[in-house]
């Protein structure tokens, strides 16, 4: 999946959810994914960090549909708080693979 496809897709998924909030978004520096072989760049991985509100059931959806997607999307470093139940706070990364290293700018 191409990065700038990456934001339109995320914010598509969020849109569905409407019980979800997001309480940031920000986007990561990129990362060079190298190979062991001969050191040569393989891919470059794109990443933007978010914070979701919402309840249990609208989280899972939204991360149960950023799985299923056909693309190369990838979501990790799940952390989950609860403040005041039965709301959840959920601060997550999601990334893509590109063999071009730009970035776009959000």
């Amino acid at each position: 999946m191409s990065p700038d496809n990456m934001i339109a897709l995320l914010k598509e998924l969020i849109d569905k959810e409407q019980q979800l909030t997001v309480l940031s978004f920000n986007v990561l520096p990129v990362t060079t994914i190298e190979s062991n072989v001969d050191g040569g760049n393989l891919f470059y991985q794109h990443s933007l960090s978010m914070t979701l509100e919402g309840e249990f059931d609208s989280l899972t959806r939204y991360l149960s549909d950023i799985e299923a997607q056909p693309n190369q999307l990838f979501w990790d470093d799940l952390i989950i708080e609860t403040e005041n139940f039965p709301t959840l706070k959920i601060k997550l990364n999601v990334h893509t693979l590109s063999q071009d290293e730009e970035w776009l700018n959000v």
